[in-house]
């Protein structure tokens, strides 16, 4: 999918994009994903419970945190559709969420292509001359 860019904001294509493509401060994302793994969930101050899952694509992985019931209720295996997510960078490390505008559901399929590689949460990210987010080598 094409990104149209706006600083260090961009906006991604509605048609969706792949895991690869994600960049930090990404807003209105439209990404299809299995998920791969269920971590510990942890508390907010707030009460607010924060599930991390590991998803992926036919172009890597990336963790993302759903919060709440929604998140008690994703499973291993699930193949969902988010609409309107967004991208952020967690303690500098890339991760993708939900949010409030963001909307979940199971594509009812159950068999995805997928990869491990690369994991886009473990990649440094910085800042480029033209003000882009790019991955550091």
């Amino acid at each position: 999918g094409m990104m149209m860019s706006l600083g260090t904001e961009t906006i991604a294509d509605e048609k969706g994009v792949k895991i690869s493509e994600l960049r930090p401060r990404m807003k209105n994302v439209n990404i299809v994903f299995m998920v791969l793994e269920k971590f510990p969930p942890s508390k907010t101050k707030e009460e607010s419970v924060i599930h991390p899952f590991l998803v992926a694509d036919s172009t890597g992985c990336i963790t993302m945190s759903i919060w709440d019931k929604i998140g008690e209720l994703i499973q291993p295996g699930d193949i969902i559709r988010l609409t309107n997510g967004y991208s952020a960078l967690h303690k500098n490390t890339l991760m993708l969420y939900s949010g409030r505008k963001g909307v979940l559901q199971r594509t009812g399929e159950y068999t995805m292509v997928i990869t491990e590689q690369p994991n886009m949460t473990h990649a440094q990210w910085e800042v480029d001359a033209t003000n882009n987010w790019v991955m550091k080598a």
